[in-house]
């Protein structure tokens, strides 16, 4: 609790010293005068994508992914694809899929000949971690 409180007091002591030249009395002040578009990059980049990589892992360590059902972690891949940035954040912390991703995406060489190349990329994923 302390160390929120110190993180507190340290944003705070800042918007005092931006306060005195724009008049901010507060860093809701600070944040709402931002202009809309980086709001949204902010929301973007801090808050949205890193929020649904986290619901693509724990997808990825639920139980069904575990007995290599893909079916639910197929779809929300798929939901993915639809978001600019999220995928290439999603591979690049990861090495495993990082790697088939490449394999499967930029090389053409699907581990699974007989499906198509996102169901392939999934169930090499569960194949690789669960196998």
């Amino acid at each position: 609790m302390e160390s929120i409180l110190n993180i507190e007091d340290i944003i705070l002591s800042d918007v005092r010293i931006i306060d005195k030249k724009f008049k901010f009395k507060s860093i809701f002040d600070l944040i709402n005068s931002l202009p809309e578009d980086i709001k949204i990059k902010i929301y973007e980049e801090y808050v949205r994508i890193p929020y649904l990589k986290d619901q693509f892992y724990i997808e990825v360590k639920s139980r069904d992914s575990q007995a290599l059902i893909a079916k639910d972690l197929y779809y929300r891949y798929m939901k993915m694809k639809n978001i600019p940035n999220l995928i290439s954040y999603t591979i690049k912390n990861d090495e495993l899929i990082n790697n088939l991703y490449i394999k499967h995406y930029i090389l053409n060489n699907k581990i699974f000949r007989n499906l198509d190349c996102n169901k392939s990329f999934i169930l090499s994923i569960l194949f690789s971690l669960y196998h």
